[in-house]
Order: C-alpha cells, then sequence, then structure tokens
C-alpha cells in the first residue's frame, strides 16, 4: 500500500508521506463517524416509532 502511495505521488522520504497518510486518517475517520451516527440516528427514529 505504501508503495502504491510512493509511487502515485512521486515520493520515498517518509517526512513526505506522512502527511498523505495523515490526511488519509483524518477524512476515513470522518466518514466512519458520519456512517456510525447516521447508524445510531436511524436506530433511534426506528425504536421511538418516529419513523
Amino acid at each position: 500500500m505504501l508503495a502504491l502511495i510512493a509511487g502515485v505521488y512521486d515520493v520515498w522520504r517518509p517526512r513526505d508521506v506522512a502527511p498523505i497518510l495523515t490526511s488519509t486518517l483524518k477524512e476515513s475517520t470522518m466518514l466512519m463517524f458520519i456512517i456510525g451516527m447516521s447508524l445510531l440516528f436511524s436506530y433511534v427514529m426506528s425504536y421511538l416509532h418516529i419513523s
């Protein structure tokens, strides 16, 4: 996986790859948080028979 990132972005030093991995982690965390909260919201709506 790291070799693919290094090949696509043409960076081979760890200090060049670190910002890419950091931004990837932030975006993945944000997406998982949105998905998790939407599942919780749908469960609560279903439990309260609001739908």
